[in-house]
């Protein structure tokens, strides 16, 4: 199968400022069952280029996106909330998470746990705060 379709979009969302990693966007789009255009089936890379051709050449909505708005909520209640650092924000993610991998590979099913997650830890967080 061609994939000039896809890296002809690729392309122009990288120039409007997508700044994300094609395997994310295809485990996105197949609920973290596929991550490579080898993997999915000429029907499965049809609609992966419709779901694309909906957000091209606005990187706003690639930032606005389901997963990203909890990848960054994540981020500020560690960061923001809990003053850690962005570095040690990742660390925990890979070390503590439930997944233990960075939080660029996580899908959405997984990102709704880890938040699940994080919001326990930063309760647990603020209990510490009362106690004292």
């Amino acid at each position: 199968m061609q994939y000039k379709e896809y890296f002809a979009i690729e392309k122009r969302m990288k120039a409007a400022g997508w700044h994300g990693d094609r395997a994310e966007l295809i485990s996105d789009f197949t609920a973290g069952k596929k991550d490579s255009l080898k993997a999915l089936s000429n029907m499965e890379y049809r609609g992966f280029i419709a779901s694309l051709q909906t957000f091209e050449g606005n990187a706003n909505d690639w930032q606005n996106s389901p997963n990203n708005r909890m990848r960054r909520k994540l981020w500020y209640l560690f960061v923001r909330k809990m003053d850690y650092t962005t570095e040690q924000f990742n660390e925990w993610v890979v070390k503590y998470g439930k997944f233990h991998k960075p939080l660029k590979e996580h899908n959405a099913d997984e990102l709704t746990q880890l938040l699940t997650q994080v919001e326990l830890v930063y309760k647990s967080y603020i209990n510490q705060i009362n106690k004292k």
